[in-house]
């Protein structure tokens, strides 16, 4: 038995999986909602209740696998820790009470353990995946096997509640502030002239949509496929801003009422810049692929033309096998 730890922007998520034949499959999975981005400071700082927040989960999860006696296992860290300023202290506190290696993931990292997960799932040999995070975005292009780019903008859907909506269900044009903050950091990227036959989605975000849309349209329970008017027309039913609009909301994805919409508006922004592919809803993305790498099941993949950003992006932390998590 394999178990990460993803200390996410939104969520802190434990899975357990199982490994055999040189597969990997999910025996249980647990999730606390923490909204880390919201405890970050003026100085772009996790404060202290966030810290201790983030410790309480992560302790918990700790003495459940220790209960099962499961050993082996990662901490992964994304946009939670990456983008705040005092990330090093506390990876270090992390490290304090997590028996198993800590690892803080560059945004090409993410991206590029993003695509191993889906590729479990589906192969293909062209084509975008995303994965609309609760603090950022990544993105990781594949075109004739080659990997084309992988990075990611500072935008997810809880970063972008926190920096453009005042209450709980955003307004129109607090919605064009977030379609206009995306257009500005994809062209902030250096990309290549791509157009995908299918954008992949991982990440909870994107999974709620498909659910959102499953339960509003009364779709397949199986369905998986997200065609860009899909995405318009759950935009324009969450706009009614009514009493049965938020009912049915709180009945299906309860904890996202308010991250729904502004990672909706992602997700068409991107949708449509890349030239309106259909959305293929993905169940595994960054922490099955990430087990995937470390137990060198799949092959270390590269960039083969490297993405040139206006931002340089921070170093990774060094990681640390050694007891001592947007």
């Amino acid at each position: 038995m394999h178990a990460i730890i993803d200390l996410g922007s939104n969520t802190v998520r434990l899975n357990v999986y199982e490994v055999k034949d040189n597969k990997v499959s999910l025996v249980f999975s647990k999730k606390e909602f923490v909204s880390l981005a919201s405890y970050i400071n003026s100085y772009q700082q996790l404060s202290e209740e966030g810290i201790v927040a983030a410790l309480s989960i992560i302790n918990d999860f700790v003495k459940t696998l220790q209960n099962l006696n499961i050993k082996q296992g990662y901490l992964i860290a994304t946009a939670s820790l990456r983008n705040i300023t005092n990330r090093i202290a506390v990876v270090e506190k992390i490290r304090k009470i997590v028996p198993f290696e800590v690892e803080l993931l560059s945004e090409q990292q993410e991206a590029l353990a993003d695509l191993e997960g889906v590729m479990m799932e589906t192969k293909f040999d062209q084509g975008l995946v995303l994965d609309i995070g609760g603090g950022s975005t990544e993105l990781v292009a594949l075109e004739k096997q080659e990997v084309i780019y992988a990075n990611a903008i500072k935008i997810g859907s809880l970063s972008a509640y926190i920096d453009f909506v005042n209450k709980i269900i955003p307004k129109e044009k607090e919605l064009k502030k977030i379609k206009k903050a995306v257009e500005k950091a994809i062209a902030k990227l250096a990309l290549p002239e791509f157009k995908p036959k299918v954008i992949y989605g991982v990440g909870g975000t994107i999974r709620a949509v498909k659910k959102l849309a499953i339960r509003v349209f009364d779709l397949p329970h199986d369905q998986k496929e997200l065609t860009l008017k899909m995405i318009q027309d759950l935009n324009e039913f969450l706009s009614k801003k009514d009493k049965e609009t938020y009912l049915k909301i709180i009945q299906i994805i309860p904890e996202r009422i308010h991250t729904i919409q502004p990672g909706l508006k992602i997700l068409e922004t991107i949708v449509k810049h890349f030239g309106k592919p259909l959305v293929v809803v993905s169940e595994v993305g960054l922490r099955e692929g990430y087990l995937l790498q470390k137990l060198m099941l799949v092959k270390t993949r590269s960039v083969k033309t490297p993405m040139v950003t206006k931002e340089v992006s921070k170093p990774n932390e060094p990681k640390s096998k050694t007891p001592s998590r947007k």
